[in-house]
């Protein structure tokens, strides 16, 4: 993701944002077929960019929902609550501007593994 060319790293995670700039750049001729990966120097700012692109998702849907809400109290008739649910999506699709894709990472070597209780049944 640095855009230089170093042996190993983590791979990035295909979601439907990462398939639909590849299917766009295979029409368009343009597609290099690498493979994205993130190097261990880089993992710490990917993390951080990915959770600024998860506010952002969280904080826009919340914005369209509001959008398609007040559309659907204030409108009088169909075709405006198709235009406030094209606005609605429209507002989401911002968040599209500060998307990182999700790294696919082994968890902290600080930070312990979740705990999980084994509960037996019967007498102890």
């Amino acid at each position: 993701m640095c855009q230089k060319e170093k042996p190993g790293g983590y791979p990035v995670e295909e979601d439907p944002v990462l398939q639909s700039i590849r299917a766009a750049k295979t029409r368009l001729g343009m597609a290099q077929g690498n493979t994205l990966v993130v190097c261990k120097a880089d993992l710490a700012t990917a993390a951080q960019k990915r959770a600024r692109f998860e506010k952002y998702l969280m904080w826009y849907g919340l914005l369209g929902a509001g959008f398609l809400l007040l559309s659907v109290l204030v409108s009088r008739s169909l075709a405006s609550i198709a235009l406030g649910l094209v606005g609605a999506a429209f507002v989401l699709l911002l968040s599209v501007a500060v998307y990182y894709p999700k790294v696919s990472a082994p968890p902290a070597a600080g930070k312990p593994a979740a705990k999980v209780e084994a509960r037996g049944r019967g007498k102890r």
